[in-house]
């Protein structure tokens, strides 16, 4: 219980140290180490309870000629039970704590298949959108011509020339040789 309780104060002299320093990192890397911890410290509840166990019959099958002599039976199996209980429930301790914070292969699976998914998915929103904006490059200059003034019809560009009387109203070609 000794290297339990150093566990525990170890674990809380390294929360208050980022407390302190202000870590308001990830969250994710705490809850990692928040995790690990907690299967460490039931990893030592079930090795701390299956010593006693182990001590006890180790004792009990050295002094088995005593015990039946004194006729202590009862005392040895009932004292048994009690360690062999400790140790059962830390056992389904760490299966309830390894159930917990389990991932099953299905939902392992689904997760890998759904990324994929959405690794497709925003290449494809990428392209949309790089498509789009070359698209919006075309509108624009259409907003930029309509923006301009009308350039003046041929019609009104002849009325205003100034032509000397001499000229010809119809053209035509002389050949000469």
């Amino acid at each position: 219980m000794d290297i339990l309780y150093h566990r525990v104060t170890q674990m809380e002299r390294k929360n208050s140290s980022n407390d302190e320093n202000g870590s308001n990192g990830s969250n994710e890397s705490a809850n990692i180490v928040i995790y690990s911890d907690i299967l460490y410290l039931v990893a030592i509840f079930i090795v701390v309870a299956v010593s006693p166990v182990l001590d006890h019959l180790t004792t009990t099958l050295n002094g088995l000629v005593t015990i039946r002599a004194l006729r202590a039976q009862q005392y040895c199996l009932q004292e048994f039970y009690d360690l062999q209980d400790n140790h059962t429930s830390s056992f389904f301790m760490n299966l309830c704590a390894n159930r917990a914070f389990a991932i099953s292969g299905g939902t392992a699976g689904l997760i890998l298949y759904l990324t994929i998914g959405l690794s497709m998915n925003i290449q494809m929103t990428i392209r949309n959108t790089a498509d789009l904006e070359n698209q919006m490059t075309s509108v624009e200059r259409i907003l930029e011509y309509s923006e301009l003034e009308s350039e003046e019809s041929p019609k009104e560009a002849d009325s205003r020339l100034n032509v000397s009387p001499d000229w010809p109203l119809e053209g035509s070609i002389h050949f000469q040789d």
